[in-house]
């Protein structure tokens, strides 16, 4: 299942698009026909960079045997990314 109340979303200074999404279950996004699939008991997160015309550029997770979600994102100054998020249990 995947989360609508906790997905952010950026764009830093060259356009580059930021999000991520909270999944409990499983989770197949499709970026220009590549499938990238994730599989959770709990709560995980993903973290995707598109670039600024929607092609995938790459993604990451937060994932472990408890609850893990990225609340928010944000950039400083020097277009460094920073996230809120909840880490329980072993990552």
């Amino acid at each position: 299942m995947i989360s609508n109340e906790d997905k952010s979303v950026k764009i830093d200074n060259q356009n580059n698009i930021y999000f991520n999404t909270n999944y409990s279950s499983t989770f197949t996004p499709n970026f220009n026909n590549t499938n990238i699939s994730f599989n959770s008991n709990s709560t995980d997160s993903i973290l995707f960079k598109l670039d600024k015309n929607g092609e995938y550029v790459w993604h990451n997770f937060i994932f472990g045997n408890e609850r893990q979600e990225i609340y928010s994102l944000d950039f400083d100054n020097n277009q460094n990314l920073y996230l809120l998020a909840q880490i329980n249990g072993d990552t």
